[in-house]
């Protein structure tokens, strides 16, 4: 197998783009030979990146397997033809010269050019005792085979003329192989025939390290990554001694991955390569599994799955290069004691070489795609047992005030786990790939605090859990717009108003006395610390009610209670102050501002 020793490009740093790496290849020495050792995957996104316009004289050197293996890689989505892809490979390649158009249509498989073809023509034979006769006028146009024992009816379409062509190189180079495609198109055409060409298709994907889009689905298997090795000695790669070209697609990925582009930089470049070609494979069968790898399908569709995967791999790379973690533990300078060189930069980087040549870039993604998936599940049980929503329905997430609401669905509603921009910003919204192990703490503490602030309100606080899970409901009195602040500030008002600390609405005329009540508290109106001065009392007294008096600590002192209230009290204030402005048209009845400008209140207030 030749390899391109001289090329000046690698996977981490590519000076030069495709089309000079395409012309370098074609031009340099023993062309043909090199480009026809080139592994698939290679040839495929050279070509891609481009454009089969461009590409022609390196079409010409390639064998006709590449060739096959593009279309594999290009014309098929999940068990289906794609026609538009199809027409375009075919218009380049049956304008290639000196016969290899003719043997890459030899090429083909039986099944998959009966399949093609009975979509395309109509055949009869021209023995006078056929049981299909040759009808007076065809529905396209008539064209007799070159020894005549056929006339092929061309159905009408605005690529008619590529069928007559691609018939005219199936005689050219085997006259039997051609009469036998067409007797399957007269014969031989069903579902079955589909269904073979499909498997055929899958068994060369498989060759290619591609699998069925339902066995790609293997690559999302979880792990114990706690029992990971360096005795696992990873497979190693069939092309690792090629040099690797990364289309721009999956470059885009992986610099939107900066702990892995970064890390990888650091490897020496036969550490690279094997790697490299693990990372492309990875993509692609991601891109697979979830039924998004041909090229009919949106590039932001595919680059979203490919960030998610590459993000799957630093997270799991991250876990792993733990210092005093699973693998540094088995590294020999730890073994010996030396433990203190864990932390340098050349333990470090020992321990990466380490880990990428003995554990696989599948297993690393596994890892990485585990942890999240750990997250995951921790938060549809939350919403399982404390909404008791046992189906799962994003409505009852509406319930669960901002930011927890968008990382929880960044975690339970998207295909795979997702890290929510809120946990990076609070004013942001979005979500991206988890990549290190900093985003599962953040996700992991969120989680917890989101079940403290759940049990402050139904043990604490004593609102039942059964009725948090269903006042979402549009049927509900309280309409879809509720929030634990809505709740939270509710049961205080209530308890502001001499009521009992219920959930009940509270009425438009009870704003102005709400003000009042606080006003008089205070020196001058009131502050936000005479309000949280008043929640602090409205709390002890409801833990008091409730016999919760020795527990007070174990929900006072905790940070993302001591947050949250600061969060209700806050929203009060503010909504408070604007009512005072509207005090005597509110009594009057004049006004009905409160539902617009009262954002604690919104959805509880009496309608």
């Amino acid at each position: 197998m030749h390899s391109l020793q001289q090329s000046p490009f690698s996977f981490i740093q590519r000076p030069q783009s495709a089309k000079a790496i395409m012309k370098e290849l074609v031009e340099g020495p023993m062309a043909s030979e090199i480009i026809k050792d080139l592994p698939p995957l290679f040839t495929y996104h050279l070509i891609s990146e481009v454009g089969l316009a461009d590409s022609m004289e390196f079409l010409e050197l390639c064998s006709s397997a590449q060739l096959e293996a593009c279309l594999d890689l290009d014309c098929w989505k999940k068990d289906s033809l794609v026609l538009d892809r199809v027409w375009v490979w075919l218009e380049a390649l049956l304008e290639l010269e000196d016969y290899k158009a003719a043997q890459f249509i030899d090429s083909l498989d039986h099944e998959w050019l009966v399949s093609f073809l009975g979509k395309e023509i109509e055949v009869y034979e021209t023995q006078e005792d056929t049981h299909k006769p040759l009808p007076q006028e065809p529905k396209g146009f008539f064209y007799t085979t070159p020894d005549t024992f056929y006339v092929i009816d061309i159905l009408p379409g605005e690529h008619s003329s590529l069928i007559e062509k691609m018939l005219g190189e199936l005689y050219r180079l085997d006259l039997d192989k051609a009469r036998r495609i067409l007797m399957g198109v007269l014969w031989d055409q069903s579902a079955q025939t589909d269904e073979l060409a499909y498997r055929l298709h899958s068994s060369r994907m498989a060759d290619m390290g591609f699998y069925d889009p339902y066995e790609a689905l293997s690559i999302y298997k979880e792990i114990n990554y706690s029992l990971l090795s360096l005795e696992e000695k990873s497979a190693p790669t069939q092309w690792a001694n090629v040099q690797l070209f990364f289309p721009q697609l999956i470059r885009d990925a992986l610099e939107k991955t900066p702990f892995l582009w970064e890390t990888l930089a650091m490897l020496d470049s036969a550490t690279q390569r094997s790697v490299g070609w693990q990372l492309l494979t990875l993509g692609n069968q991601a891109l697979s599994a979830d039924g998004v790898l041909g090229s009919s399908e949106p590039d932001t569709e595919k680059q979203a799955v490919l960030c998610r995967t590459f993000g799957y791999v630093s997270l799991g790379l991250d876990f792993l290069l733990l210092p005093n973690g699973v693998i540094s533990k088995k590294m020999p300078a730890f073994i010996e004691g030396k433990q203190t060189v864990a932390l340098t930069d050349e333990f470090f980087s020992e321990m990466l070489k380490a880990i990428l040549s003995h554990i696989s870039v599948l297993r690393i993604f596994q890892t990485g795609y585990t942890m999240a998936r750990k997250v995951a599940k921790a938060a549809r049980l939350f919403i399982r047992h404390a909404f008791e929503n046992q189906t799962l329905e994003k409505e009852a997430l509406s319930i669960i005030h901002q930011p927890y609401r968008d990382i929880i669905e960044c975690l339970t509603f998207k295909p795979r786990p997702m890290f929510s921009l809120a946990l990076d910003n609070h004013r942001y919204e979005g979500e991206r790939p988890f990549a290190r192990l900093a985003d599962i703490e953040k996700a992991t503490k969120s989680i917890e605090s989101l079940m403290l602030i759940h049990q402050f309100l139904t043990v604490g606080l004593g609102v039942p859990a059964h009725f948090l899970g269903s006042v979402y409901s549009p049927k509900k009195f309280f309409g879809a717009h509720a929030t634990y602040i809505g709740v939270a500030g509710t049961l205080f008002c209530n308890f502001l108003l001499g009521r009992p600390a219920a959930f009940v609405p509270v009425q438009i005329a009870d704003l102005p006395n709400i003000y009042s009540t606080l006003a008089v508290k205070g020196a001058n109106g009131f502050t936000l610390k005479d309000c949280r001065k008043e929640f602090d009392l409205f709390v002890a007294k409801r833990l008091e009610e409730r016999d919760l008096t020795a527990q007070k600590n174990s929900f006072w002192d905790a940070i993302p209670i001591q947050d949250f209230i600061n969060v209700v009290v806050i929203a009060l204030v503010e909504d408070l102050t604007v009512v005072k402005s509207y005090q005597e048209q509110i009594l009057l009845g004049q006004i009905d501002l409160p539902k617009e400008i009262l954002a604690t209140f919104t959805g509880v207030l009496a309608e």
